[in-house]
């Protein structure tokens, strides 16, 4: 489906929230362990990070887990 789209900048990242604010809302709840939210981070930064692969014009199924191959 995203080989349809045509502007892939339409995004502005800069909107997003910054991962420190993710963290800070996550560990807000008791339910939620600190390793469990370090995980919901840590894949948060690479969906951002492939965004910006994939608004640079890189194909996604060449990038590993946000990490271009």
């Amino acid at each position: 489906m995203l080989k349809l789209v045509r502007n892939r900048n339409l995004i502005d990242i800069n909107r997003l929230p910054s991962p420190e604010k993710i963290r800070e809302t996550y560990m807000k709840d008791s339910h939620i362990s600190p390793t469990h939210v370090d995980f919901i981070v840590e894949f948060y930064k690479r969906k951002i990070n492939l965004y910006e692969q994939f608004a640079a014009g890189k194909n996604l199924k060449d990038i590993k887990f946000g990490i271009v191959t």
